[in-house]
């Protein structure tokens, strides 16, 4: 079994990240010297800790290759083989492997086909085509049904009339609690309850569903897996209050919720809709973006990172976007708060109350390249950087190799590895 849900990102990142190396191309000189680095395959021990190479339930495949600076895993897993087109897919996968192996040995107790068995005797024994056939099912229901349920309205309203997104559950399903089952098991497993994995997503709807409508009751320590992965991180205040969020609001109150925190940043009416439209990015990803931006009071040009953000083809950018945000609260609480958002083409430039300017990127391995060397030159170039300084730095989750170091640094660009684990990011 193959379950390549990762797979479109290749040819699509390639034009998001084409951002970070492009900048200023037109005006840019060259680099002296030429001899390119260029990506070749490596060992993946060389590339990830040793305990993430392999676990219960998946191996990593021995060999890593990288392009656009982002590493791309293959993984075989007792439930399919993966991608994971970078470090913090990665990460994401793992979890997820662990969540869905928790999730499928739940679905082979006693308990499980008990409730099985309680929910086919149940009012509304159709519940389980609500997940295999949404929209058709939703839409023979009399919508008098849904008035006994709480805080589904919006979600419901939505669902009808062809405007849910992907990452959205049916309103039945929405008030069946099956939603907030699955937030909530998704929050103990340590995933993503809207994560494009199908395996995933198909063990959450069948365990939630099972508690939804046959009365399925969990403990804590059943669901307890995954979180060795994400333990020890200590996230921007505003983070932990976003994952929170995640996990308790439905899709629809989570849009009202960034609908106003972006009002309340002054940000264009037509942009912020355009923004909470943009269907790459599911309702957690616009969440955590959000509120790393809310995060950062004193930042004027927040603007420029939703108009970046907007340009997201497919998931693996969205959550590269995303995490650029995190990234961007992160050294606004830790380090020095941030002034203003500069935008150049795709890429978001900091200013910080210190005079410096900082570009942050969840990119996994630099190289010094000819994309690479053409940015970096565009850009001293257009700063009037001088030989040796470090007025402009460039902050990576990964790790630069010494020639784009040296190179970087000769041009008045200063590099900084790993700051992931300075301000760590939720996947």
């Amino acid at each position: 079994m193959q379950v390549r849900f990762r797979g479109r990102r290749r040819s699509t990142l390639c034009g998001a990240l084409a951002g970070l190396a492009g900048v200023l191309i037109a005006t840019a000189t060259l680099a002296q010297g030429g001899n390119f680095e260029t990506f070749g395959p490596r060992p993946v021990g060389d590339v990830v800790s040793p305990d993430l190479l392999a676990g219960p339930h998946y191996r990593l495949a021995p060999t890593v290759q990288t392009s656009n600076y982002l590493n791309n895993f293959v993984v075989s897993s007792d439930y399919g083989t993966f991608e994971a087109p970078s470090d913090a897919m990665l990460r994401r996968l793992v979890r997820e492997i662990h969540a869905i192996a928790v999730l499928h040995d739940i679905t082979l107790t006693d308990s499980y086909a008990q409730a099985l068995k309680q929910a086919a005797l149940g009012p509304v024994r159709g519940v389980k085509a609500l997940v295999n056939e949404p929209v058709a099912t939703v839409k023979a229901v009399p919508g008098a049904v849904f008035n006994i349920f709480s805080r589904v309205g919006q979600g419901i309203s939505t669902a009808t009339s062809g405007e849910k997104t992907r990452y959205e559950d049916t309103g039945m399903a929405q008030a069946l609690q099956m939603s907030s089952y699955k937030r909530d098991y998704a929050k103990q497993l340590g995933v993503d309850p809207y994560s494009s994995n199908p395996v995933l997503q198909k063990q959450l709807d069948s365990v939630a569903w099972a508690a939804a409508a046959g009365g399925l009751t969990l403990g804590a320590a059943t669901m307890a897996s995954g979180s060795e992965v994400v333990a020890g991180l200590s996230y921007a205040r505003n983070l932990d209050q976003a994952r929170e969020i995640v996990a308790a609001d439905p899709p629809a109150e989570l849009m009202l919720r960034a609908k106003a925190a972006l009002d309340k940043m002054g940000i264009d009416r037509r942009l912020r809709d355009r923004f909470l439209a943009q269907k790459q990015y599911s309702p957690r990803a616009k969440t955590i973006l959000v509120s790393a931006l809310a995060g950062m009071p004193q930042t004027t040009g927040k603007a420029n990172m939703l108009v970046v953000a907007l340009g997201a083809p497919d998931e693996v950018t969205a959550i590269f976007y995303q995490q650029m945000a995190e990234l961007l609260d992160g050294y606004d609480e830790r380090v020095a708060h941030i002034s203003r958002l500069e935008r150049y083409n795709r890429l978001v430039v900091a200013r910080d109350v210190n005079g410096k300017a900082i570009i942050l990127a969840p990119l996994d391995d630099v190289i010094w390249d000819e994309r690479a060397a053409s940015a970096a030159t565009g850009i001293a170039k257009a700063l009037k950087l001088q030989p040796g300084g470090d007025h402009v730095q460039f902050w990576i989750t990964g790790t630069a190799s010494p020639r784009f170091k040296q190179e970087t640094q000769r041009l008045g660009i200063g590099v900084r590895e790993s700051v992931g684990q300075q301000l760590p990011l939720l996947d």
